[in-house]
């Protein structure tokens, strides 16, 4: 949720906003037209699809593991482009053994989308 109860609200707001300026400058090409690139350097495109992710897991392990991963990675990866406040929260999300952890909440949301091009060499 935008407030999660702890630090400031629009934390996920402010975390992807740091995500996408580093993608901006480190991943110029994130978001290509991948299968026209492919085809002109002699690929086949044999598929190209969105894969939608939208699940309220409560407390499933599997969903809650993932969300850990990828807090986690956010936070090693955009520490120094966020507040303290902001790496407060994410370190409180993450502490498997505090109040506010991952695992003891029945808010948590998952939703993103990945996108994937499968191509061949002629």
């Amino acid at each position: 949720p935008d407030d999660l109860g702890i630090g400031r609200p629009g934390l996920e707001d402010r975390l992807l906003a740091a995500l996408g300026e580093q993608h901006a400058h480190d991943l110029p090409e994130l978001g290509a037209d991948w299968p026209s690139r492919l085809a002109a350097a002699g690929f086949t495109v044999l598929e190209h699809r969105t894969f939608r992710i939208d699940l309220r897991p409560g407390r499933d392990a599997d969903a809650v593991r993932y969300a850990q991963l990828w807090l986690a990675r956010l936070r090693h990866a955009l520490a120094e482009s966020l507040d303290g406040d902001d790496v407060a929260s994410l370190d409180l999300l993450l502490d498997e053994n505090g109040p506010h952890a991952l695992p003891n909440r029945d808010d948590l949301h998952l939703h993103g989308q990945r996108t994937v091009t499968l191509a061949r060499r002629d």
